[in-house]
């Protein structure tokens, strides 16, 4: 039994095997005429005497053709093609008495899209009966790549590749895969063929002719309206539909190989061949262009209430409910950047427009933070904005106070308009944040920096101080801003205490995950410098890497204040190890992220000063060492220990080979390797490189 949709080559698998036997074939083709009963039955007689060269008399009834077929004297193979044509039940009833009760020396071959009830269970069972489906008739990787040598295509591996996915190895697909190839060869389009849709011409006109016209407009309906549903099950395509009975629909469509696949766990979740949603979805935009929309929002409901967050938001996004998608990306956001999954949240977040985010603050909010934490400080600022100018009564889902003590906070920590404007904005989200909150203890961490940065030391130690002891349990990320700063404090002092602070840093980085977090930046400057001052240059050359490692990527730039510190920092290490080289390219980063803020506080005397040190200080190094690589050189250290060629990581990293070319040799030159493995065995070492 062959039992595939259309297009599977059904019909020339079966002739080519056929072509293969040393016995006679009776092949029938099967059309409409043979639902009488009678007319199947002389039909398929007619065929069997013909191949067989029995001679058992006319064939009247059922009854002369089970004669016959029980009394075929010799090994022979009787071929029922295009079994879906046969709808009638007494005709299927006599192809199921003609298959169970054929002779041992025929044997039978069926082809069809709708499976049949024909007892094959039983057969099967016995071990009597082989049962080919779509899996087994696609395409492999080799096929289609001959398929489309043969349409005259330039097959290169990831164009077949490509193609073979698209069509999921469905035969009719790959030969129409090469008609378009050939069609746009003359464009000068190498890979077209892997560019193959559902709503291109061919492909849409197959599915149209092959298997809606042969439907019933209800199931046309139920098909196009589903198949905006990446996966479908009953209960769900019931809420989409706004109906009952979708699970016996759903089953019934599988059964009769409406292009539908049963998922995991089987029977209870399904889902269309990529090809065919994409011609149903075009159809449907064509035939009800308002019903997709509302079709995605009852979706997207009803995976909010069966706790599939992930899903509603696709579908939120897609129904156009701003406030939904908003919300339930809100929920989500956090969770998945901690679970290093930023690349799907970033994605979601660039779906929201500002009116998506003006519906839903709280994810304008937790927006600026995420695009900050990675880099991205123009989007980080725009956000800002949108949670400046909204409003929002409800309380907010993560615990703080308000909409705007928690924009307040995130205005400080960006500081856009500067250091004056950073600590204004810092009291009043501390004033904000009531005791006991989750929020407090960064709120005092962010203004104990502040104050750090107007120059106000003494309060400033009261204010971290306290961030530490609140945040110490449940707020490490807060604790160890707030221990880093005061190591910092106690450094520029000179004071013993620096050593103690900058331990509990790390250690709170360490309890929190947060290695991989901007934040830990300052930890790591802190700790070089104790290391420095202690004489343990291992140890400070090794906080320094992950230092550099930390401020790569992401890069500390939507937090000016705080690169300048940490620069600052890592500057007056390289002094403290002899390396002007290093010393100078930290100067050259201050001033970098001082640029950027309006007012600047301490923080302008502190870069200045490090300058003057160098200048008196710094004399001139031999080597740059690997403590001058720039952020840019890091960025490609950390892609060396890849099997990506030069070309490559200049793609990855959106530079010119040139460029890449240049930093790399920089990089050996800084870490005294002279090969690329050298360079990252260099690299874990120096801590440049996660181990």
């Amino acid at each position: 039994m062959l039992s595939a949709p259309a297009g599977y080559g059904k019909t020339t698998a079966l002739r080519q095997w056929a072509a293969t036997l040393d016995r006679p074939v009776a092949w029938v083709a099967l059309d409409s005429t043979d639902d009488d009963a009678a007319q199947l039955a002389r039909h398929v007689g007619r065929v069997v005497q013909r191949a067989t060269g029995m001679r058992n008399g006319d064939i009247e009834d059922a009854g002369d053709l089970m004669s016959m077929i029980r009394d075929v004297g010799r090994p022979a193979v009787l071929v029922l093609d295009d079994l879906k044509e046969v709808r009638a039940g007494e005709s299927l009833r006599l192809i199921r008495a003609i298959v169970q009760g054929a002779g041992p020396m025929l044997r039978i071959a069926a082809a069809t899209r709708t499976r049949p009830t024909l007892g094959l269970a039983r057969l099967l069972a016995e071990g009597r009966c082989t049962e080919l489906s779509q899996e087994d008739l696609a395409f492999t990787d080799d096929e289609t790549r001959q398929v489309l040598i043969a349409a005259g295509h330039d097959a290169q591996p990831r164009v077949v590749r490509e193609v073979t996915l698209r069509t999921e190895g469905w035969p009719a697909g790959v030969y129409l895969a090469g008609l378009l190839a050939r069609q746009d060869a003359g464009d000068g389009r190498i890979g077209a063929a892997a560019t193959i849709a559902g709503d291109d011409v061919y492909v849409a006109d197959y599915f149209r002719d092959e298997v809606l016209a042969r439907e019933s407009p209800e199931t046309v309906r139920f098909l196009l309206r589903t198949s905006v549903l990446d996966e479908m099950s009953g209960p769900l395509c019931d809420a989409a539909l706004g109906r009952t009975g979708s699970a016996v629909r759903l089953a019934e469509a599988e059964r009769r190989n409406l292009f539908v696949r049963s998922q995991a766990p089987p029977g209870q979740w399904y889902r269309y061949h990529r090809l065919f949603a994409e011609m149903l979805r075009s159809e449907l935009r064509r035939r009800e262009p308002e019903e997709e929309v509302r079709l995605h929002q009852r979706a997207a409901s009803w995976y909010e209430r069966a706790g599939r967050v992930d899903e509603a938001i696709t579908h939120a996004l897609a129904g156009q409910d701003k406030r939904l998608a908003a919300r339930l990306i809100n929920s989500r956001a956090r969770e998945f950047a901690a679970d290093g999954r930023r690349t799907t949240v970033h994605g979601w977040l660039r779906s929201l427009d500002d009116e998506a985010l003006l519906a839903y603050p709280p994810t304008a909010v937790t927006g600026g933070w995420l695009w900050a934490l990675s880099g991205d400080a123009a989007r980080a600022q725009s956000y800002l904005r949108v949670a400046q100018a909204a409003t929002f009564s409800d309380p907010m889902p993560d615990g703080s106070e308000s909409l705007r003590s928690a924009t307040l906070l995130l205005g400080a920590a960006l500081a856009p308009l500067g250091v004056d404007r950073m600590l204004a904005d810092a009291e009043q989200a501390a004033a904000l944040e009531l005791p006991g909150g989750p929020w407090r203890p960064l709120a005092l961490a962010v203004l104990g920096s502040a104050r750090v940065l107007t120059g106000d030391r003494q309060q400033a130690v009261e204010e971290l101080t306290l961030a530490v002891d609140l945040g110490r349990r449940h707020q490490r990320f807060s604790a160890a801003l707030g221990s880093a700063q005061l190591a910092l404090l106690a450094l520029e002092e000179a004071d013993p205490a620096a050593e103690a602070q900058a331990r509990e840093s790390l250690a709170l980085i360490d309890q929190g995950g947060l290695r991989c977090e901007v934040v830990a930046m300052m930890t790591h400057a802190v700790c070089a410098w104790t290391a420095a001052r202690r004489g343990d240059q291992m140890a400070a050359r090794l906080h320094v890497g992950a230092a550099q490692r930390l401020g790569a990527d992401p890069s500390p730039v939507a937090f000016a204040w705080f690169g300048a510190q940490v620069a600052v920092a890592l500057g007056r290490v390289a002094l403290e190890l002899g390396d002007p080289v290093a010393a100078r390219l930290r100067v050259d980063e201050a001033r970098q992220h001082l640029s950027h803020l309006l007012t600047e506080g301490t923080l302008r005397a502190q870069v200045e000063d490090l300058s003057d040190r160098l200048a008196r200080e710094g004399g001139r190094a031999r080597l740059p060492s690997a403590m001058a690589l720039t952020a840019a050189e890091v960025r490609v250290l950390q892609l060396l220990p890849t099997h990506l060629s030069l070309g490559e990581i200049a793609d990855e990293l959106h530079v010119s080979r040139n460029t890449v070319k240049t930093q790399v040799a920089a990089t050996y030159r800084k870490l005294d390797a002279d090969t690329r493995t050298a360079a990252v065995e260099r690299g874990r070492d120096l801590g440049l490189l996660e181990a």
